[in-house]
């Protein structure tokens, strides 16, 4: 995988961003998902050399501190407003998000279409709810809330439960993928400002999707699916697709959730395809 120089601890709009590819005349600006950090597209940013990647810890999550108000959609959709144009660039970008970032881009590239050029959204979630969303899942994020800080807050970073979820997400059989899959998840989960940035933020995915902005995505859109998603199956991609205005779909078989760790060459040679 191709090496990118990388420069770090660059803030805007009170969060931590990484530039991938500085020199690079073209920009897109990426957007992660719940529980992610910056690290997780940076697979995405490393197989595209000829772009240049701002990507950054979404607030509460990472290096980057948490929002003021509550974690909603709407709100990290005005922290993304102020965000672009803290950066001052001399160009539109493109903009990507991956997951719950896809809901927060689509959001904003709702009301500010003139804002960028072109919009990415990998694995969109494009229905509300999800394997994220069984009882389960709801169950453990509930109980995190209601157990004593301290001890809410170590069920959220606890290894047992990122397998649990890691599991839900990986297609891939490959020992050197999963390890890869493994080591990031176990590393980044647990970054997060504290328990309520993170349940609030789970809410959000919860109760929201890409389809409501889909009608108002004037924008070329591009759509990167795994056939084997089940937080974000195929049934709603496609529902996703035909209210898109202007939109391309590109399906990723035998991948799921985790385009953007086990397939990011796919990704990236759709993204150049798309961008150009």
């Amino acid at each position: 995988m191709t090496k990118t120089k990388k420069e770090t601890k660059m803030v805007a709009a009170g969060a931590r961003y990484w530039i991938y590819n500085p020199n690079a005349k073209k920009t897109i600006v990426a957007v992660h998902g719940l529980r992610g950090t910056h690290h997780g597209l940076q697979f995405i940013a490393n197989s595209l050399p000829q772009y240049r990647f701002i990507i950054p810890d979404l607030p509460g999550f990472g290096e980057s501190k948490p929002l003021r108000g509550q974690h909603t959609v709407k709100n990290y959709e005005k922290w993304l407003v102020k965000f672009i144009s803290e950066l001052k660039l001399a160009t539109k970008p493109v903009l990507l998000g991956h997951s719950f970032g896809s809901i927060v881009a689509s959001g904003f590239a709702s009301e500010n279409p003139n804002k960028i050029t072109k919009l990415i959204l990998i694995n969109p979630l494009s229905l509300k709810g999800s394997r994220f969303g069984s009882f389960v899942g709801k169950s453990y994020y509930k109980l995190s809330r209601f157990l004593p800080e301290k001890t809410g807050t170590k069920l959220l970073k606890s290894n047992v439960a990122t397998t649990i979820m890691t599991e839900a997400m990986l297609s891939t059989r490959d020992k050197q993928l999963r390890s890869r899959v493994y080591e990031q998840h176990f590393a980044y989960f647990g970054t997060f400002a504290n328990r309520r940035s993170v349940n609030e933020a789970f809410a959000s995915t919860m109760s929201g999707s890409v389809l409501p902005f889909a009608a108002k995505l004037t924008m070329p859109v591009l759509l990167i699916v795994g056939a084997r998603d089940s937080l974000a199956p195929l049934k709603g991609q496609a529902r996703l697709y035909n209210k898109l205005p202007n939109g391309e779909l590109y399906i990723i078989p035998s991948v799921g959730h985790l385009i953007h760790y086990e397939t990011p060459e796919k990704a990236a040679e759709m993204i150049e395809k798309f961008v150009n």
